[in-house]
């Protein structure tokens, strides 16, 4: 039984990063990813969840539409 609840808060949590991810909101996906890693170190979704972690740090950097790299060539 804990096993069960233990995937099904891994299966949300991963879900809710992945959707603000999606959504653009990358601080919430960093943090999002960032929890799930550290929860669920051992879960095989792990590896592509500190990627996507990775890949939501890059995308924050650079979102255009924050208007950051656009007052850069301004």
């Amino acid at each position: 039984l804990y096993y069960l609840v233990l995937a099904r808060g891994a299966d949300k949590q991963f879900a809710i990063a992945q959707k603000e991810l999606n959504d653009g909101l990358y601080a919430n996906a960093i943090a999002s990813f960032d929890r799930f890693v550290r929860d669920y170190p051992n879960d095989e979704r792990a590896e592509e969840a500190r990627y996507l972690l990775g890949k939501s740090r890059l995308l924050e950097q650079t979102d255009t539409s924050s208007g950051s790299m656009t007052q850069a060539y301004d």
